[in-house]
């Protein structure tokens, strides 16, 4: 398990995770709250914090934390081709950690105006951005895209919803933080994907729909204070968090052995 202190980086998304476990009651009646055969509310709640522990101590695997990766699967593949400027790849497959298989259709016209977009102005990728936080904390971030005047991240969905990206400070944080002056804007690519069924059942597969272009603001000095905040939250609670962690991988251990 890995020290945590004042020198440590915070990350947009480790407060992120942060946030939907603090947030796990209304994150559930969001998206199950009408739902006729909804988890567990508590196994959701306790994914949340699992999710948020694996990230902050940098644990590989955690006991009851293996949520389907369909998702993040999905999208690191699609970025990988658009990356690759892979235009002559109409579709591609890939398998989630659940060992399910699925079969992903490209939108060859959509896909190929992204590739040759990146064709004429080359991007740095997977650029490291720093800084400084108002309490003295530090940030750190990787933006995906770094254009001449702009910064890009990538995004897929199954379920667009352009408010999701207006409340993020992803893009706000590494606009504030980059180093680069020429770069005033930033946007996030969102690329939506859908399955379609087959007799009343999804298939599994996966096709790309449309793809959202969706600028954001500037952080404002309140937004980056209660950022700043929720960061000190996390380290002054990393002894409870670190208490909490063996108490659950205790528990874990000692439920798994078989009483018979």
């Amino acid at each position: 398990m890995r020290r945590i202190d004042r020198n440590h980086p915070f990350s947009y998304s480790l407060v992120s995770n942060y946030e939907r476990w603090m947030d796990a009651d209304k994150l559930y009646d969001k998206y199950w709250g009408r739902s006729e055969t909804p988890p567990d509310p508590d196994k959701f709640e306790l994914e949340q914090k699992l999710s948020f522990y694996a990230q902050l101590f940098k644990l590989a695997y955690l006991p009851q934390c293996d949520p389907d990766d369909t998702a993040l699967i999905l999208g690191h593949e699609f970025e990988y081709r658009i990356n690759h400027l892979m235009q002559l790849t109409p579709e591609f497959r890939f398998k989630s950690n659940k060992g399910v298989e699925y079969n992903v259709i490209i939108n060859r016209p959509d896909f190929e105006t992204l590739c040759d977009n990146r064709f004429k102005a080359i991007p740095r990728q997977q650029v490291e951005i720093k800084g400084i936080l108002p309490n003295g904390l530090n940030f750190i971030g990787y933006a995906d895209e770094v254009y001449e005047n702009c910064i890009i991240d990538i995004k897929t969905t199954s379920n667009f919803d352009k408010s999701n990206y207006d409340k993020s400070l992803q893009i706000p944080l590494y606009l504030h933080f980059i180093q680069d002056y020429l770069v005033q804007r930033g946007f996030y690519q969102v690329t939506e994907f859908y399955r379609p069924t087959e007799k009343g059942v999804k298939k599994n597969e996966f096709v790309m729909k449309d793809t959202f272009m969706i600028e954001s603001e500037k952080i404002t000095d309140a937004q980056l204070t209660r950022f700043a905040d929720l960061c000190k939250e996390i380290l002054d609670n990393v002894p409870a968090f670190e208490k909490d962690l063996d108490n659950c991988l205790k528990y874990f251990t000692i439920s798994s052995i078989d009483p018979f």
